[in-house]
């Protein structure tokens, strides 16, 4: 076909010489010009379909087209984040992320970031040990309902728990009430004494990895004998761990009752959406927060498991993301941006992993 065409763009050049137009002329001349230019391009450089990489395929095709126009950056179908990856991403990218903050902020903050999966955790900020306050609720409802189910000999404490103690754990866990995680606490002083009580929370803790006894044993008259659970110091680390340890079933608690306490912090991100409740959707974690005076300051803190259903289940690239600030004065609303620029900065580079559920049982 080729040599047909070019005879034929001869003949009407012989044509044009016997009757010369100039435009004409030049047009016919342009002509053939880009035919034999095209004749050139094509024998020297496109790959005959034959000759493909064995990795093309039917759903890609090879075609002139893709070497017209470059390739573009194209977002996956039915997924509204772009395909490509930020520069830095995972465990160690947070805690990095992290201490640029806290140089930027000028505070003293901490993060860690503990996948499910029983990677190692890391930790970002110059801040590693804080005051629990509230987040030590969890702990504690964990040591009543496991107090609950060896008092009865039942199969769980869930399933002898008072319509008035399940209130006073929803509230305690959920809307973060002070008064209600006392009446549990003095139920077990009133039974155990109050080391023994104290031994009840401390040893549900050492089972999520959280070390030294953390909470005393002497009770505080002022709220009523109840154990002052909220000034117990634990590690940022340790902590995280506790949160973890729960979500994966390794708390030695029965079933019923950690799909108690999980279904209450699940609830917790609507009655507290604040810091981490502001980033991460509420659909995808559960959490506890705490915050209070500390000796030389205001501190805050939230545990958040990363990545779970309503179940409690995590998927595959969960994480326990624990994060902190201290401020020199102050009070949460001088802390809650930081918790939410913490949060910020640990999504960006871990994500919001969904899916299929991830192995359990990584104690």
């Amino acid at each position: 076909m080729l040599i047909a065409a070019l005879r034929s763009v001869a003949r009407a050049l012989d044509t044009i010489r016997a009757r010369p137009r100039p435009g004409v002329t030049a047009l016919v001349t342009g002509l053939l010009g880009g035919v034999l230019l095209g004749t050139a391009t094509l024998g020297s450089s496109a790959t005959p379909v034959a000759e493909r990489p064995a990795s093309a395929s039917s759903d890609d095709p090879v075609s002139l087209n893709d070497a017209k126009f470059p390739e573009v950056e194209r977002e996956s179908e039915g997924d509204d984040t772009p395909s490509r990856e930020p520069a830095a991403r995972g465990p160690a990218a947070a805690a990095a992320a992290v201490d640029e903050y806290e140089a930027e902020a000028g505070v003293s903050v901490g993060a860690v970031v503990l996948p499910f999966d029983g990677e190692t955790a890391n930790a970002g900020g110059s801040l590693r040990t804080v005051q629990a306050w509230s987040a030590m609720k969890v702990p504690v409802a964990a040591a009543y309902l496991d107090f609950l189910r060896a008092k009865a000999g039942a199969p769980s404490g869930d399933a002898v728990m008072s319509p008035e103690r399940r209130e006073n754990l929803r509230s305690a866990l959920v809307e973060s009430t002070n008064e209600s995680i006392r009446e549990p606490v003095k139920d077990m002083v009133k039974a155990l004494g109050s080391d023994g009580a104290a031994q009840q929370i401390n040893g549900m803790l050492e089972l999520g990895g959280v070390s030294g006894s953390p909470v005393g044993s002497a009770p505080d008259p002022e709220i009523g004998g109840s154990l002052p659970i909220g000034e117990a110091q634990w590690d940022l680390v340790e902590a995280a761990n506790f949160y973890r340890s729960l979500q994966q079933g390794c708390l030695d608690l029965a079933a019923e009752d950690r799909a108690f306490l999980l279904r209450q912090i699940r609830a917790a991100p609507q009655a507290l959406g604040w810091g981490a409740g502001e980033v991460f959707p509420h659909e995808s974690i559960a959490y506890k927060p705490g915050w209070g005076p500390s000796p030389d300051g205001f501190v805050a803190s939230q545990f958040v498991l990363v990545g779970v259903n309503e179940q409690g289940d995590g998927a595959r690239g969960g994480y326990v993301a624990a994060i902190a600030v201290k401020l020199g004065g102050g009070d949460l609303e001088a802390a809650k941006p930081h918790l939410r620029a913490l949060a910020e900065r640990i999504q960006s580079t871990m994500g919001v992993p969904g899916g299929s559920a991830g192995p359990t049982g990584q104690c």
